[in-house]
């Protein structure tokens, strides 16, 4: 069985929750003061592990989140990333290479993929995905 370690830390207005595996680091960023509550990220979350945070007291000027993150059922699959028209999550995967894989074909040398293949997976994903929304919404 696959032990998997998650955790979240809060730094200003970014919410950072992170999963942890023998393979892999994911970190989910989610700045808040970019959220405009639209909530599409709650309906289309797999896992139902997003929520709508306290709109009415967000309404009368408390600063909280308004979409909430349910740690424990997040599967770090990213749709909140890819769907997210206001861009307020972000999600940077760091994959941790294999004792049997060569360090100059998935890894920096260091034991973890370079930074730049990770930028660019990230993006190649993220653009497919956003090119897709934009695609259905005309």
């Amino acid at each position: 069985m696959m032990e998997i370690e998650k955790d979240m830390d809060v730094e200003g207005s970014h919410i950072r929750c992170r999963q942890r595996t023998k393979e892999s680091e994911k970190v989910l960023d989610y700045d808040y003061k970019r959220c405009k509550g639209c909530t599409i990220c709650v309906a289309i979350c797999p896992e139902k592990a997003l929520s709508e945070g306290p709109l009415q007291e967000i309404a009368k000027g408390l600063d909280a989140p308004p979409v909430l993150i349910d740690l424990d059922a997040c599967a770090f699959c990213g749709m909140c990333v890819n769907f997210c028209p206001m861009r307020a999550f972000k999600m940077t995967i760091e994959e941790k290479a294999d004792e049997t894989t060569e360090p100059d074909k998935a890894s920096d040398g260091n034991g973890t993929e370079g930074k730049d293949k990770v930028a660019e997976r990230d993006e190649t994903a993220l653009g497919i995905d956003r090119a897709k929304a934009e695609a259905a919404e005309t």
